[in-house]
């Protein structure tokens, strides 16, 4: 009995870890979705639907951002008059009137259309390059498939992954109130242990000189210390044993 108490107690706090890391995790994933979706300017919704979309092809959601950052870095600087940046939107059939009027979602879904209509070739490979920086290559292999992109939209929102923003941001305001605990918990223990510092020196010091005045106490101490070390690693060998069983 004692030993399928271990066991369950055991296999409770083992549960309870799980369930601890997946909401912390939930938390971690869905607030740096909206962080993103915030910084690029794009819907949450969005977002997740791409990030799939490209994550289908070995594609990082932080690679995703790095690309779409640079897309967007390269439509400011054709709207400024970098003739690189505009040359390379118009061999996508994009006009600067056209450009200035495209929300990002939109100029991600421009290009795609652009570069799978000109299809994959040497020329292609280098305004790639030139509009999505050192992300180039596995950014633009998963954009020139057009059909493809829409397709994994679709499956993401088929499989129920893509959350509202809504969702989003309860779970953010828990990350948010998280790290406000977390910030009071550790001023407090930073408090306690200010008190208690001056008052474990001080008793430390009397044990010491005590221990000092006193050696036959002192290794009878270090006999029942070791006795009960013995018992604390029967007791996690014995709680080991029956979690195997």
């Amino acid at each position: 009995a004692a030993k399928g108490a271990a066991v369950l107690a055991a296999g409770a706090g083992f549960a309870a870890k799980k369930l601890f890391d997946m909401t912390n995790g939930y938390i971690d994933a869905s607030s740096n979705t909206m962080r993103a979706s915030k910084q690029l300017e794009m819907s949450a919704e969005s977002l997740q639907e791409l990030r799939f979309a490209f994550g289908l092809s070995n594609v990082a959601a932080e690679e995703f951002d790095q690309g779409l950052e640079e897309l967007r870095t390269k439509q400011a600087e054709a709207m400024e008059g970098s003739k690189e940046a505009e040359k390379a939107f118009n061999r996508l059939g994009i006009s600067m009137s056209e450009l200035e009027n495209l929300n990002v979602e939109e100029l991600l879904m421009r290009t795609s259309q652009g570069l799978t209509e000109l299809g994959a070739n040497a020329d292609t490979g280098k305004l790639e390059k030139v509009l999505f920086g050192g992300k180039g290559s596995a950014f633009g292999l998963v954009l020139r498939d057009f059909d493809g992109v829409l397709a994994g939209r679709d499956e993401a929102i088929a499989r129920g992954i893509v959350q509202s923003t809504d969702q989003l941001k309860v779970a953010e305001n828990a990350d948010t109130e998280r790290f406000r605990i977390q910030q009071e918990m550790e001023a407090e223990i930073r408090k306690i242990m200010a008190e208690l510092a001056p008052i474990m020196l001080d008793a430390m010091g009397k044990l010491n000189d005590f221990l000092k005045n006193n050696p036959d106490t002192f290794k009878s101490i270090a006999v029942n210390v070791g006795r009960l070390a013995t018992k604390v690693v029967g007791t996690a060998d014995f709680v080991s044993e029956g979690i195997k069983a």
